[in-house]
């Protein structure tokens, strides 16, 4: 048995993207705690090569949102890349049926985590969508300097991603 280090897009994506029940079990308990909502159906809508994990997620209150993963190293380019998918999410939505679209960012720096309220007005100030309709949140892989009892749920969640066992079989 190896292991591997999720907080890479590939493996992320490898390991939570994968078209089968266990992996879309991990991916559903993985965004309970991130969202800090009851996920209760979760679609990837993006397989094959690019890195992004991208998904279709349902609440158990019957609402909707549209959802990217990323993991980078580079806050700056984590910057633009959150909001190049984010908006990507929201542009390939249907007018009629705009849900709420949300990235969730893993950086590999200290210190950094931060959510980000997206709002769109108008001249007279009115906002075109309702609050938390574009969102992102960044999550810091290396704030784990305390010991495991002391960690919440997000960063616990976070220390085993750098842990995951792989099987690899030979045949």
């Amino acid at each position: 048995m190896r292991s591997a280090n999720l907080l890479n897009d590939f493996a992320f994506k490898y390991v939570f993207g994968e078209d089968c029940k266990e992996a879309n079990d991990a991916l559903k308990s993985l965004l309970t705690v991130f969202l800090e909502r009851k996920v209760v159906n979760v679609h990837v809508t993006n397989v094959g090569v690019d890195p992004i994990l991208e998904a279709f997620v349902e609440f158990d209150d019957n609402t909707k949102m549209k959802l990217a993963i990323l993991i980078d190293q580079n806050i700056i380019k984590l910057h633009r890349l959150s909001e190049y998918y984010l908006m990507r999410l929201f542009g390939s939505q249907e007018e009629y049926d705009l849900n709420p679209c949300q990235v969730i960012a893993f950086y590999d720096g200290k210190k950094c985590e931060f959510e980000i309220d997206l709002q769109f007005r108008n001249d007279n100030g009115i906002l075109f969508f309702p609050d938390g309709m574009l969102k992102i949140s960044v999550y810091s892989t290396q704030n784990l300097d305390k010991s495991y009892d002391q960690m919440n749920d997000k960063e616990k969640m976070v220390y085993y991603f750098k842990l995951v066992p792989i099987r690899r079989t030979t045949t």
